[in-house]
């Protein structure tokens, strides 16, 4: 939701001058459209946006019980879908709550995985996740992947033997973790191997058990 003006206040937060003008204004929706006094139409649009998925919309219920692995992935998978097909690829937007977990989760490319907050969004290793296994990996590991992203997450690989919180082998420019928690893993926390260039570790928390 974006204000241009307040009603209740004399002063705007945007004044355009004259009868014609083109604004910019970064939304979250390229079809946003604001409407304005006058002559002048206001048309949001952002610049490298990309389409979201609710992940509930996927089966996701972040229950502390279900395993929701799999419907995150499909989330994730259709997201990815765009990116295949030449579009910008998308934003998988997890709910508030705990997110179980017996599979990796395999963030494709041009994919953002982002919660509502570190705090609040948390994906949790389940009793049967592999041993030995990043519990999120960035890229499929068949080729490199560009702007693939988590976000606003805690990610508690919960003491799995041989467990990382975060790999990756194959992730470039504007692909990393971001405002988040890495937490309970029992190898490496967050693991860039050889392959992976100039990635973002930002504002990340990491704890081992």
């Amino acid at each position: 939701i974006f204000v241009v003006g307040d009603s209740g206040s004399s002063t705007p937060f945007l004044n355009v001058s004259g009868n014609n003008g083109n604004v910019g204004i970064p939304t979250d929706s390229p079809s946003a459209t604001f409407s304005v006094g006058g002559n002048v139409a206001i048309t949001g649009y952002c610049d490298g946006c990309t389409p979201s998925f609710d992940a509930r919309a996927y089966g996701v219920t972040a229950d502390g019980v279900t395993d929701d692995g799999p419907a995150i992935q499909n989330a994730i998978n259709e997201a990815a879908s765009s990116a295949a097909s030449g579009g910008d690829g998308g934003t998988v937007m997890l709910p508030k709550g705990t997110m179980i977990t017996n599979q990796q989760i395999i963030v494709r490319n041009k994919v953002r995985l982002v919660g509502q907050s570190a705090r609040s969004s948390v994906i949790k290793a389940g009793a049967s996740f592999p041993t030995n296994t990043p519990i999120v990996r960035l890229g499929d590991g068949t080729s490199i992947v560009f702007n693939t992203r988590v976000e606003h997450l805690t990610i508690d690989a919960n003491s799995v033997a041989s467990s990382t919180g975060v790999y990756s082998n194959e992730a470039q420019e504007q692909s990393g973790v971001f405002n988040s928690t890495i937490e309970n893993y029992t190898d490496v926390g967050i693991d860039f191997a050889s392959g992976a260039s100039i990635v973002n570790v930002e504002s990340v928390e990491i704890h081992p058990p």
